[in-house]
């Protein structure tokens, strides 16, 4: 598992995963205020908002049951970057 999230955060590929229902982990972006509401609530607290331009990055899992997609941020350790 290590492999795929280095993989996702390093390249930005989007992995799927062998399930019936729609499944993969992907990176997405945070920008603007939404960026600044969560780094208020204290994510992102390693990145320097004005070198990122405001701008965070976050990974994903996601999948699809019932017609509804669901997300869910996946926490890496920093030190992949």
């Amino acid at each position: 598992m290590q492999l795929v999230l280095e993989d996702v955060v390093k390249n930005g590929v989007q992995f799927r995963f062998s399930t019936p229902s729609e499944a993969y982990i992907q990176v997405e972006g945070v920008f603007g205020e939404e960026f600044k509401r969560q780094r208020r609530l204290g994510r992102f607290y390693e990145i320097d908002p004005f070198k990122s331009n405001f701008t965070g990055h976050e990974v994903l899992l996601s999948w699809k049951s019932s017609r509804r997609l669901h997300k869910r941020s996946i926490v890496v350790n920093y030190d992949l970057k």
